[in-house]
């Protein structure tokens, strides 16, 4: 499930920048599996060290191609980070206990 989350953006920057982002999502094959994180009355700055500010998206995914697909489709829009994450559920943990 590929998740963005704003950095360095207000609340309605997020907001303006969603709906600039859902038509280069909606026909992805996997738009469904997309969701945003959304701080409510919450400010984030991004200040860089030698002056000014530098908002991204940083997007978590587990799968490279999903990530290079959408860094591909939204780099014109902000700066984009890609996190490579690994998903373990409960299952998953007492099926390695089990054969462990």
């Amino acid at each position: 499930m590929p998740t963005f989350d704003f950095i360095g953006y207000t609340p309605s920057q997020v907001d303006s920048l969603i709906e600039r982002l859902r038509p280069e999502l909606l026909p992805l094959p996997f738009s469904d599996d997309i969701v945003f994180i959304q701080r409510v009355q919450q400010e984030s700055k991004v200040l860089c060290l030698k002056g000014g500010e530098a908002p991204f998206i940083r997007i978590y995914t587990r799968r490279e191609e999903r990530a290079q697909l959408l860094s591909e489709r939204l780099r014109k829009f902000a700066d984009i980070e890609i996190v490579y994450i690994a998903m373990f559920t409960p299952k998953q943990q007492a099926d390695s206990i089990n054969t462990g």
